[in-house]
């Protein structure tokens, strides 16, 4: 028999005799036979010569007894040779006479001495087999026990893992009914293990899967085969309303006649099934959040340098799955643009060389050449995986599509350079505006000093005040350029559109700028051919560009210079050509030309002042004519020639202009003889000039210096003109204006009041407000003398032909 802990112990064959034929043997017949000897000669003279072996028979008996069959066969020999020797006649002898009496007494005594010792042989026999037999007992017993004490523990090894294992286990009957279960299936069911016991499974299973579980149950009973299923199962003790996820496994139990049970494991993977269901809702989100954003995902198996991309990554490169896949970081690296594939290998290598406690993400820009696209950008964003011991197994991550972001970057970088370069342009434009404001403000309030000392003689006093005039309208224009050069800027720079003469008013400009020339000891000579067909534009502007030119022409040439000007007709175009022998323009300055605030020399120490300005404006008011303007110059010190193109009126449908109204007046030869009028200005020294003008002019002049006082004094003063400033403290010009006209004059049969806006708001926005609010002329600062005049006198005579209508049409009427 074969035991569980080990093999059987072998079984004692006998237990040997110590008085077997051995040394033992022999010592007990030579005692016994010995102690038998002396007996019989102490009974010899009692038995004389009569029975000599008879005292014998018993160490024959006692050595058969101990010894077994040969010890009992030798003692007989042995007390047999004794006696004959000692007892039998003659004694001393072993030759003996073979008479009957002495045969008989040896062959009864050697039979009887056999005969013990055979008996005596097999009684050891059967003793050693009894005892064999013994001893294989007790070693099967304490096998047996061996065995015993192992299915002990083994069952109760079994016991306990059933017992305490933490998924279900059950066995069921052919009946469905419990025949045991352990503590886990009876806290899902909410019963102790002992009250399942005899239990219905149909008792314990929700009812619209009770019909399948016993279906699953009987197919193992028949068929003897395992099932798996998983059930999803509600109303448990335990978990009453809820779903449950269990997976069950029915297997058959055997014994030697078949199939005697049914055996149930139950395991509740709820928890499983609801990290499942989250990861896959995480995963969606993901693939959402992805494909949202159109990233492609990649994965990097590092030891094994396998690369896997998804559909939207192979989308990214332009690449086919198929035909062109990328398998290894090899394959993507030539994906690259050749000069970016060193530095991405590098930074890949740098991510997996970091130590583990640092932080293991891969951050990357690259620049790939897609094959439809072109060259786009591309952010890698990634993570490296370990093992446990912190060597990195996988790099996973995502790309994303950059280029439009790196556009725009590119574009705030240019943006960002353009407005640095802005603003240093404007630092040198400030520092430039400051120094030509402060020059010709010098020259006025030096020799306004000079002029209000006592002593000075009529030709001081005429050379101050042409020096105060020229720098006065230095200033004027370069109000007037900073004006125009806002309108440009904001796209306010309208046109006031009427037929042009332009032989005529490039003449006018010549000799209004003749004067500057001759100062300077330059030369301007004109060559102005008639055009037959009217120019169509602003007489203001035009004559503005011709002056721009013929002023920067006259600045940048040198005394005893020449600058010619040319006004010809070219097919559709009328041509303005201004050329002069002045320093001339170097080549790489000329595409910065017409740019606002560009100068050549914008330095400290630069020869030629100026704001930069005037050039620009001619470029612009040229655009805006639908002409064009160009520089040309042979280089430095070889002077320069400017052309402005407009087109003439026949061809005036290449460009558009905003039309408008312009009333030309004449500057000079105006009298105001006997009309009053009414100036309206807060600010005194502006308020005095404007009266001496028009008092100079025969009028007569009221003056306010608000539009309070203007109010007070109105009916006193009954002015035939108004001439108002607009921005005033308390009420402005445009309430003044609305005040007068509520008091209704023309109640009286009066037309309303003639008023004239003479303000520092010089737009064009702050032009057409005054004329919509009433003014019937808008008029800027600093002021013009004659056209101030000029203009008073002619709406006086219009006020005064409106005035005569209204009194006829009354007296008719």
């Amino acid at each position: 028999m074969t035991g569980i802990a080990g093999t059987r112990p072998r079984a004692r064959v006998g237990t040997k005799n110590p008085w077997a034929l051995t040394r033992g043997g022999a010592l007990l017949v030579v005692a016994t036979v010995g102690m038998a000897l002396l007996l019989r000669q102490s009974l010899n003279p009692l038995l004389e010569g009569t029975l000599p072996l008879v005292v014998f028979v018993i160490p024959v008996a006692i050595c058969a007894a101990l010894g077994g069959f040969w010890v009992g066969v030798l003692a007989t020999a042995t007390s047999a040779a004794l006696g004959i020797y000692y007892f039998m006649q003659p004694t001393g002898q072993f030759d003996i006479p073979m008479t009957f009496q002495n045969v008989l007494r040896l062959g009864s005594f050697s039979a009887i001495g056999l005969i013990i010792s055979t008996i005596s042989g097999r009684l050891h026999k059967q003793i050693e087999r009894l005892i064999n037999v013994e001893q294989q007992v007790a070693a099967r017993e304490a096998a047996l026990r061996n065995v015993n004490a192992e299915l002990e523990r083994r069952t109760a090894e079994l016991e306990s893992f059933i017992s305490h294992a933490p998924v279900g286990f059950a066995l069921i009957d052919r009946d469905k009914r419990y025949i045991r279960a352990n503590e886990a299936l009876a806290k899902m069911t909410g019963l102790a293990p002992e009250e399942l016991a005899g239990r219905s499974v149909a008792d314990l299973t929700p009812p619209h899967q009770v019909a399948q579980v016993e279906g699953n149950l009987q197919h193992v009973f028949d068929t003897g085969e395992t099932l798996q299923s998983l059930a999803c199962t509600s109303g448990l003790p335990t978990h009453p309303g809820e779903e449950r996820n269990l997976f069950l496994t029915m297997f058959p139990v055997r014994d030697s006649h078949g199939i005697v049970a049914v055996g149930g494991v139950t395991l509740d993977i709820t928890d499983q099934k609801r990290a499942e269901r989250a990861w896959r809702e995480s995963d969606l989100r993901l693939r959402l959040a992805l494909d949202a954003a159109s990233a492609g995902t990649w994965d990097w198996d590092i030891v094994h340098d396998e690369l896997t991309w998804s559909d939207t990554n192979y989308a990214l490169y332009g690449r086919d799955p198929k035909t062109n896949p990328v398998t290894n970081l090899r394959s993507w690296l030539d994906s690259l643009l050749p000069d970016e594939r060193a530095a991405e290998e590098a930074a890949a290598a740098r991510t997996l060389a970091r130590d583990p406690s640092e932080e293991d993400t891969y951050r990357a820009e690259f620049r790939i050449e897609h094959p439809q696209k072109g060259v786009r950008w591309l952010l890698g964003l990634g993570r490296v995986l370990r093992d446990d011991q912190g060597r990195p197994t996988r790099l996973i991550g995502i790309n994303l599509d950059i280029t439009d972001r790196k556009h725009t970057e590119e574009s705030e970088r240019a943006a960002r350079a353009e407005a640095e370069r802005l603003s240093r342009l404007k630092d040198e434009f400030l520092a430039t505006i400051s120094h030509e404001l402060r020059t010709p403000l010098t020259a006025i309030l030096g020799w306004t000093d000079i002029l209000k000392r006592p002593k000075r003689d009529q030709e001081k006093l005429d050379r101050g005040l042409d020096v105060i005039e020229r720098n006065a309208r230095v200033l004027a224009q370069i109000v007037s350029d900073l004006l125009d050069v806002g309108r440009i800027v904001s796209g306010k720079m309208h046109l006031d559109a009427s037929p042009v003469d332009l032989g005529t008013l490039t003449r006018g400009a010549i000799e209004t700028i003749r004067p500057i020339a001759k100062a300077k000891g330059v030369t301007v000579r004109a060559d102005i051919d008639p055009i037959e067909e009217p120019l169509l534009g602003d007489p203001a502007r035009i004559e503005q560009i011709v002056w721009n030119l013929l002023s920067n022409a006259i600045k940048f040439t040198p005394r005893d210079g020449v600058v010619d000007v040319r006004v010809e007709a070219r097919d559709e175009w009328a041509g303005i050509t201004v050329s002069d022998t002045g320093q001339g323009i170097a080549p790489e300055f000329l595409p910065q030309l017409f740019q606002r605030f560009r100068q050549e020399d914008s330095s400290s120490s630069r020869k030629y002042g100026g704001l930069g300005l005037g050039l620009a404006i001619v470029k612009h008011l040229s655009e805006l004519h639908g002409g064009r303007v160009s520089a040309e110059s042979a280089g430095v010190g070889r002077g320069a020639t400017f052309t402005v193109e407009l087109p003439l009126a026949r061809s005036s449908d290449q460009y558009a202009l905003t039309s408008g109204t312009r009333t030309m007046g004449s500057t000079g030869g105006s009298t105001l003889d006997g009309i009053r009028v009414l100036v309206v200005e807060d600010e005194p020294d502006t308020r005095e000039l404007v009266q001496r003008v028009l008092e100079e002019s025969a009028a007569e002049v009221v003056s306010a210096a608000s539009a309070a006082e203007a109010l007070r004094v109105l009916d006193s003063a009954r002015p035939d003109v108004l001439v108002s400033d607009i921005g005033m403290p308390g009420m402005d010009g445009y309430a003044l204006l609305r005040a007068i006209r509520a008091r209704s004059c023309s109640a009286n049969g009066h037309p309303p009041l003639p008023a004239i806006a003479l303000t520092a708001f010089a737009r064009i926005e702050d032009r057409d407000r005054a004329l919509d609010a009433g003014y019937a002329e808008h008029l800027t600062k600093p002021i013009d003398p004659g056209r101030l005049v000029t203009t008073v006198a002619r709406l006086y005579r219009e006020y005064r032909g409106r005035t005569s209508l209204n009194q006829n049409r009354l007296l008719t009427g």
